[in-house]
């Protein structure tokens, strides 16, 4: 007995090592993760600034009305060449991460490329969404190859968790605000939820992001530049101000969510090219509307600080914030529906900072500052859904934490306003059960490989079956699936002198990277309990049987 106890002790040192090395390894890769993604942002970022700066701050007065149309013509047309794609970045991530699409190259370059004819032309859309697609596409490529060295004793690697880490490092870098990149994350995958597992590959990606993108561009606040002023509202201030912004808040992000949706289901890269020129048309028309009214840099251009620091100015009149703020709702809107790529965030908030500035004229309060941040953050959180990463965004980019206890009361009224509305219609509501989750697993990583195929020209009566055929045996000709055999089936053959291909019934097969859900589901349709697994290029990988789903649910 002693010594059968040194023996089980003898191993745990070994276990434990393996498991800190685990660890160790996954940090390296979060933080290696982190890096790339926060020198691609940076290159995105001086590319779109440095095609701005030779367009629309160098073209003549009028030229720069034309050139958004033109970018968003150009990023439809890119869109369209070859295979369409659709113009969503950031709904791409939330896709990827529920398991809805995988993130390809091609796609994923065309998006790119789309993007900076987009938003280098002067169209308000961010460059947020396409940050966060581009930390999407490398965690999801740095997790397919981390998962297929990895081993079933992996601790908490996943491909759902790299793909939120990268996502985490894009809008950390581009917003130069890690916690928001965390926050935002976590909390944009689901209206009413967060993705809590993904917590602590989110945190060393966007740390390591941040810190490689402030090396590269700096690490100034987005409204380091903004003399922001003091505040020392009473109590019952901070209360009317936080209540009537947040109602505000609320339905103007509800209704900016229904007509961002709706127009982005008219465009997206795959409308006609005639729909394209007509969105175009009406996008330069109103950006020249502006211009008679007030200034075009007011509804062009990703940037909300010079939004921010033009309504501060308690000379607006109502009448021109309000121009300006459904104008720059509808040339958001047009952008995207005329196959422009770029992201909402800064939209949002930039609609946010007219919403309040409007509240605080019509209640007359001296106030401003407070009621144009609390704005910011209740719009930006309800039309996103991710009420945590708008306060937190509020207190990074201005430096202030005089905010935060306002902007949590008007954020908690203005999602309470939203009901199910969302700007992005991929969000799911709540988390998914355990057995949810465990049917979203790969096929690839639950395959047996023990069980080799059957020639389909070899004679039934040379087969020496074994228990493990029970359930089917896979049957090939040549490299090309032919179908599941079994003793079964020969014992129902009419025919002994028959080969196994003959017998063989076609059982359709799964893709390895299809999920462990769809196979289940492919299992019932075809009233078998186990499936052939086959690889991108039709080779064999394997089989997955049905009490292989059933424990992964259960696991």
């Amino acid at each position: 007995m002693g010594r059968k106890i040194r023996g089980v002790g003898s191993l745990r040192p070994s276990a434990h090592v393996a498991q800190s090395s685990s660890r160790i390894q996954q940090l390296a890769l979060y933080m290696a993760l982190g890096a790339t993604v926060g020198a691609a942002v940076a290159g995105l970022e001086s590319t779109a600034e440095a095609l701005i700066d030779r367009t629309v701050d160098g073209v003549e007065h009028w030229w720069a009305v034309v050139l958004p149309a033109v970018g968003v013509i150009i990023s439809a047309l890119i869109l369209r060449a070859g295979s369409t794609v659709t113009a969503s970045t950031s709904d791409e991530f939330i896709r990827a991460f529920h398991g809805e699409v995988e993130l390809q190259s091609r796609p994923f370059i065309k998006r790119v490329l789309a993007t900076i004819a987009t938003i280098g032309s002067g169209t308000p859309l961010g460059l947020e969404g396409p940050s966060a697609y581009t930390g999407a596409y490398a965690g999801s490529a740095s997790g397919k190859a981390a998962l297929r060295r990895a081993t079933r004793t992996s601790g908490t690697l996943s491909r759902e968790g790299l793909i939120v880490a990268g996502t985490a490092a894009g809008v950390a870098a581009i917003f130069r605000a890690p916690a928001t990149g965390v926050l935002f994350a976590l909390e944009a995958p689901y209206r009413s939820d967060v993705a809590r597992r993904a917590l602590i590959p989110a945190l060393v990606a966007a740390a390591t992001s941040y810190s490689v993108f402030a090396a590269l561009l700096g690490g100034a606040r987005l409204f380091s530049d903004l003399d922001l002023g003091s505040i020392a509202p009473t109590g019952r201030q901070e209360f009317v101000a936080a209540l009537s912004v947040g109602l505000i808040a609320g339905l103007g992000a509800r209704a900016f969510a229904a007509m961002y949706v709706a127009a982005k289901k008219v465009g997206g890269g795959g409308q006609s090219l005639p729909r394209t020129l007509i969105g175009a048309g009406l996008l330069s028309a109103t950006i020249g509307i502006v211009e008679l009214t007030a200034e075009r840099s007011l509804v062009t251009g990703p940037g909300a600080s010079e939004v921010l620091e033009w309504a501060v100015d308690p000379g607006r009149g109502l009448g021109l914030l309000a121009v300006v703020f459904g104008a720059r709702i509808a040339v958001t809107c047009l952008s995207a529906g005329s196959g422009g790529v770029g992201g909402v965030f800064v939209p949002l908030a930039a609609a946010g900072v007219l919403a309040g500035r409007m509240v605080g004229g019509v209640v007359g309060d001296d106030h401003i500052v407070l009621y144009v941040v609390l704005g910011l953050a209740a719009f930006l959180g309800a039309g996103y859904r991710v009420p945590l990463t708008a306060v937190m965004f509020v207190a990074e980019t201005t430096g202030s934490t005089s905010f935060v206890v306002p902007a949590l009361v008007a954020t908690a009224i203005s999602q309470t306003l939203m009901g199910s509305a969302s700007v992005s219609p991929y969000q799911h509501d709540v988390r998914r059960s355990i057995i949810e989750d465990g049917l979203r697993e790969r096929v690839g990583t639950r395959l047996h490989t023990d069980l080799r195929p059957i020639d389909a020209d070899v004679p039934v009566q040379e087969i020496e079956w074994s228990a493990r055929h029970d359930l089917g045996a896979p049957v090939f000709s040549d490299e090309s699936y032919i179908g599941l055999a079994s003793p079964s089936t020969v014992l129902a053959s009419p025919v002994p002198e028959l080969t196994i291909g003959e017998i063989a019934r076609h059982v359709r097969p799964i893709a390895a990277d299809a999920s462990l859900e769809r196979a289940l589901q492919s299992m019932d349709i075809a009233g078998v309990d186990r499936l052939v697994v086959l690889g991108t290029a039709g080779e064999y990988r394997g089989t997955i049987d049905r009490a292989d789903i059933v424990r992964s649910a259960d696991a």
